[in-house]
């Protein structure tokens, strides 16, 4: 608690009564994902996937920043929550 003067005192949280999702954005937990195919290229490294029938924009993980991955239209790719985190091979 934060007692001094002329600040009003802080109050402390309950985490039992929290309702902390797993697998949040760095929290460790398992993420859902889901595979689809990449439907449109957009600017920004920002991408339209088709996913189960259904139009998601995503944005490219950091990993695959780094890694200068192409993703190109018609590619098969995993997304976790609004980032596309991995690029199945091509078939040749």
């Amino acid at each position: 608690m934060n007692n001094r003067p002329g600040k009003p005192p802080v109050e402390e949280l309950d985490l039992d009564t929290l309702e902390l999702v797993a697998g949040g954005f760095g929290s460790g937990g398992e993420k859902d994902g889901a595979d689809g195919t990449v439907v449109e290229l957009l600017p920004y490294d920002r991408f339209n996937v088709d996913v189960g029938g259904q139009l998601v924009t995503v944005r490219l993980d950091g990993k695959q920043r780094m890694r200068h991955d192409r993703i190109l239209v018609g590619d098969r790719v995993r997304v976790e929550g609004n980032r596309l985190t991995w690029r199945y091979k091509r078939n040749p």
